[in-house]
């Protein structure tokens, strides 16, 4: 192989490990006999999915003779999502698709889906990127998808983790009962720059990665503030840091050196089309680009700035920074605002 894939590495640091934590908890009290909702939100390639993996690596898929049992089920609701879309991700998922084709409403494929999840003995469900179901395109409302899941999880006694964008707890305020029902929600949430234990917890899993691909034959040659251009580059997510770096590698693979013309355009072939933001690996670089990116994604992820501002002041951040971020809720609505940070 040319370059190693990074996307297949299981990277461990203090958010995602936190994370995995709570998934382990939910584990744990289901095993003990609790049923357990819990919504993991956070921006797009924070890892949240990757959370999971841990747990769902306990469970297996198990087959004596003819018996087949599939404690955990990972379904990813498509966009524009119907009714009937939740019990037919269930029911491919479970091996049976041939059952989520049949002919029917969402009642009678829910039927056959809570069939499918009593045979195999499934005590755990994942429903990733849920909260297409609060997107504007969705076939069905966000109390109906609501109901849903809290009725499926009534009628299974599954327990159910439910990753996804924070609007994910918009669709279970819609039910009184699931909200009643659900634990807190776990945040994850990218690296914040401006707070130093942040910064070098940041710095630490980016340092880790590069040492792997050294082992791997690569050799950097890049400028001394590389950190903050990667941060600036990725919103401070590392899976985002993990895309930026597996795009960089291919496109070294002939000569196996990173530096910081692969880095430009690694950035404009994998991460700009999805953060739209200026290349950080051309011309200067400073904290405020790095807050920006922060912001802006932060924004377009759908948390508020009073929201930022709580995590802020819980995590000891210099109160400038709190400063910075209490102007910025007053400049909410402010054309400049939405020139600087596009939000």
């Amino acid at each position: 192989m040319d370059s190693p894939n990074l996307t297949q590495l299981l990277i461990g640091h203090p958010f995602y490990a936190a994370a995995a934590a709570r998934v382990s908890d939910v584990v744990r009290r289901t095993l003990d006999g609790e049923q357990q909702i819990l919504p993991l939100c956070g921006p797009s390639r924070v890892g949240k999915t990757y959370a999971t993996l841990p747990a769902q690596q306990q469970f297996p898929p198990q087959q004596d003779g003819a018996k087949r049992t599939v404690p955990w089920l990972y379904i990813k609701m498509a966009q524009a999502p119907s009714l009937s879309s939740l019990p037919r991700a269930i029911l491919k998922a479970a091996g049976m698709g041939a059952w989520a084709s049949r002919h029917g409403g969402p009642e009678v494929l829910t039927g056959y889906a809570q069939d499918a999840v009593s045979r195999l003995g499934v005590r755990f469900l994942v429903i990733d990127e849920f909260h297409h179901y609060a997107e504007k395109g969705a076939k069905a409302s966000a109390l109906d998808a609501a109901n849903a899941v809290k009725n499926f999880v009534d009628q299974t006694g599954l327990s159910c983790i439910l990753p996804g964008l924070p609007s994910t707890m918009a669709l279970l305020n819609r039910d009184e009962q699931l909200r009643a029902r659900a634990l807190a929600p776990h945040h994850f949430l990218p690296y914040v720059w401006a707070i130093e234990n942040h910064r070098a917890s940041f710095e630490a899993v980016l340092a880790d990665i590069l040492g792997h691909l050294e082992n791997s034959g690569f050799a950097f040659s890049v400028s001394p503030d590389f950190a903050i251009r990667v941060y600036t580059s990725s919103g401070g997510r590392i899976g985002m840091v993990v895309k930026l770096l597996n795009e960089a590698c291919d496109l070294a693979r002939a000569n196996k050196l990173i530096n910081t013309a692969i880095m430009r355009k690694a950035h404009g072939q994998a991460v700009r089309h999805e953060t739209e933001s200026a290349n950080p690996f051309v011309g200067p670089v400073s904290d405020a680009d790095a807050l920006a990116s922060f912001i802006k994604l932060m924004h377009e992820s759908g948390y508020t700035a009073e929201f930022l501002i709580q995590v802020a002041q819980a995590e000891g951040a210099d109160p400038a920074f709190i400063d910075s971020l209490l102007k910025l809720t007053k400049m909410a609505n402010t054309k400049k605002l939405q020139g600087r940070f596009g939000c």
